[in-house]
This record gives structure tokens, C-alpha cells and sequence, in this order.
């Protein structure tokens, strides 16, 4: 008895709590919550007709609408509600979702300035609609609402990752390294700052700055993702650090699909030991591997290791893939010296040198000189023959 009075008490002083058991809506977001989504259909459709003036009849029927795949209805219902309650928050961001998953993005994007309208400070407002403005392919649209959101939240990681990755795709790096300094000192142990730290140096060829982030990545943070074993094996190659970059490289190698860089670089630094035909087997594995725009640079490379071992006639052949693909005058100069070590017959070689000084313009003033010095040693040898 004493219970019975108590519970009576209590809906006395909170009638709400018996509107709210006794909801025509209850049941609805009961069925809902269980995701019986045509039970829930059937139970507001029952629902007496002056209870569609309600904004939870909308709201629910927007809900089931787009659980069943219904995206007029929903359209339909967001706009009832908002004509019940022209300011509710929740139901502008559920429509303008909508529109985003129907790549309706300009509706999409007139919800949120709507919101935005309402409350200019909200943080979250202003990341949805950067998030819009990269769907939209607008970077520039989407870092300046990325920034406008870490303004009103700098607590942000996530707005501000997102941030310094637009800095760098769009190449401002002393924008991303101004974000970097903040955040990834506030947050040492982060690894996509990290990353990003890493991705920045390596763009900028800062490689001490790269193998200093590596080394915290694949040390505290145990990260051995292959784009990290290759940046850094890199970043060690251009120090001139062989064993280490090896060691990575050869961990990348094992890791990768594509591995067309790592055998160029493998092959790069084999080429600088002065192991020449080891460097030969990697860059030929570069180019039977590779598909990219580098193929000319792997070309040059291999001709160049050839040259270096005393095997004119394979360096020519690389030569003039590399001379086809880019028409660098520099590669003439090569191939003149090339013919001119390989042939008895130096006509070759003297066709090459002239076409390299007629091509080389202002530039590459030592080869011209020894260009020039090497013509005339040239005609000298043949008159000396009689040819």
C-alpha cells in the first residue's frame, strides 16, 4: 500500500512521467529501437489523425522512411516537421544526411548554412559542412570551415588532422607545419600527427626530420606499415646511410604489391656501393615492375650502370629509351660518350656531341666544354687516318 501511495505521489509531482508511459509514440520508437521497421510503419499509420500535426509523427515517419528505403517520404516528412518546428536542429542535420548519402549536396548545403544561421559558434556545424565541401571537391571551401570549426574547439584532433592533411595535399606546408608544432607536441604519442610530421619532411626533404619521426613510429609506437619502412628507408638512402636504408627497404620490399620504387631505390644504392651489377638486377626489376611517369629516371639509371661498369652497348640501349621518353639534351651528351667508348667508328659519337651542343643551349657548361674539346680531338684522329 505504502509502494502504491508512493508511485502516486511521484505522478503527482512529474505528470510527465505518465504522458511520457503512456505515449501513442512509445511504441513507435520501441519497434524502432528493436529495427522491426514495418511493425513501426504499420503503428504510426494507425495513429489517430489529429496526431500527425505532432513533430514525433514526422520525425518517426521520416525515421522509417528512410529505414525502408522510402527517400521521398522522408523528404516529405523532414519538410512537415520543419513546418511544425522550423528550428529543430535534429531535424535539419537528419535531412541534410540524407541529401548527402543521395549526393544531393547543394540542399545538403543550404541545411547547413541554415544551421549555421541559427548558431554560428557551433563547432560541429561548421565541421559537417567542411566534411560537405570535400564530397563537393572544394578544398579550399573545406579548409576554411575545417578552420573556422578548430577556432571554436582547438581541443579537436580529428578537425584538426583533417586540417593539416588539406594543408599538405594542397602543398602549403608551412601551414600544415604551423598546425604540426601545436599538435603533435601537445599529443607526442599520436600517431597520425606522427605520420603527418613524417608525410610533411618527406615532401620537403627534410629527411633528419623524417627519420627522427620514423624512429618514434617504429619504436614506441611499433608502426611497421609499409608506407612508414619506405619513407624512412628512403630518407635514410639520401643520408647516405646504406645499411640502414637496405634493412628497411628489403622490410618494404616484402610488404608490397607495387614494389617498382623500392627496387629503384634498392638499385640506387647498390649503384652508390659501387656493387654495379647488383644495381643493374634491382633497377631491371624496377622497370619490369614499373608502370609509373619514373620510367625515363629508371631507364637514365640503369644506362648510367652500365656506363659506370664498362658495358657501352647496354648503357646505349637505355640511353636511347630514356632520350625517347624526355629528350633531356644531357642524355645526348651521355650517348656520345657511350658511342665514343663502344665504336672504333666515331662518327656516331661526333653526330651525338654536335646534336648535344646545338640542343644544350646555355646550359651544362662543362660537358659543352669537354663536347667541344673531344670534336676536336675527334677530327684530329681522323685526319691522322686519312678517313
Amino acid at each position: 500500500m505504502k509502494k502504491a501511495l508512493s508511485l502516486l505521489f511521484v505522478l503527482f509531482l512529474n505528470p510527465g512521467i505518465k504522458a511520457q508511459i503512456t505515449s501513442p509514440f512509445d511504441r513507435i520508437a520501441a519497434l524502432f529501437a528493436d529495427y522491426q521497421y514495418q511493425e513501426a510503419d504499420h503503428a504510426l499509420q494507425v495513429l489517430a489523425d489529429s496526431l500527425q500535426r505532432d513533430a514525433r509523427y514526422s520525425k518517426y515517419d521520416a525515421q522509417i522512411g528512410r529505414a525502408l528505403g522510402d527517400v521521398e517520404r522522408a523528404r516529405e516528412a523532414y519538410g512537415r516537421w520543419l513546418q511544425i518546428d522550423s528550428l529543430s536542429i535534429t531535424a535539419q542535420m537528419a535531412w541534410a544526411q540524407l541529401e548527402i548519402s543521395q549526393q544531393n549536396y547543394d540542399q545538403a548545403g543550404r541545411l547547413y548554412l541554415a544551421l549555421l544561421k541559427q548558431d554560428s559558434l557551433n563547432p560541429y556545424f561548421h565541421k559537417s559542412l567542411a566534411y560537405l565541401e570535400l564530397k563537393r571537391e572544394s578544398p579550399l571551401g573545406a579548409l576554411a570551415a575545417f578552420y573556422r570549426s578548430l577556432a571554436l574547439d582547438d581541443a579537436n584532433q580529428e578537425v584538426a588532422a583533417q586540417l593539416i592533411r588539406l594543408c599538405m595535399e594542397i602543398k602549403n606546408y608551412p601551414a600544415a607545419d604551423s598546425l604540426l608544432a601545436i599538435y603533435a607536441v601537445r599529443h607526442p604519442n599520436s600517431r597520425i600527427f606522427l605520420q603527418f610530421d613524417l608525410a610533411s619532411g618527406f615532401s620537403q626533404k627534410d629527411y633528419s626530420r623524417v627519420i627522427n619521426r620514423g624512429e618514434i613510429l617504429m619504436g614506441a609506437l611499433k608502426d611497421s606499415s609499409l608506407l612508414t619502412l619506405k619513407r624512412v628507408g628512403i630518407a635514410h638512402y639520401h643520408q647516405q646511410q646504406w645499411l640502414s636504408s637496405e634493412a628497411l627497404l628489403q622490410k618494404a620490399l616484402d610488404l608490397s604489391d607495387d614494389k617498382e620504387q623500392v627496387y629503384y631505390y634498392l638499385g640506387m644504392l647498390k649503384a652508390q656501393q659501387g656493387l654495379e651489377a647488383e644495381a643493374q638486377a634491382y633497377l631491371k626489376q624496377a622497370i619490369a615492375a614499373g608502370t609509373s611517369e619514373s620510367m625515363p629516371v629508371y631507364h637514365l639509371n640503369l644506362a648510367l650502370s652500365y656506363d659506370a661498369d664498362g658495358n657501352y652497348g647496354a648503357a646505349i640501349t637505355y640511353y636511347q629509351k630514356a632520350w625517347k621518353a624526355t629528350e633531356s639534351p644531357l642524355i645526348l651528351y651521355y650517348l656520345a660518350r657511350a658511342y665514343d667508348g663502344y665504336y672504333r667508328d666515331k662518327e656516331p659519337a661526333q653526330v651525338y656531341y654536335q646534336a648535344f651542343l646545338k640542343k644544350a643551349g646555355d646550359r651544362y657548361y662543362e660537358y659543352k666544354d669537354f663536347s667541344r674539346k673531344r670534336l676536336v680531338e675527334l677530327k684530329r684522329l681522323q685526319h691522322f687516318r686519312g678517313e
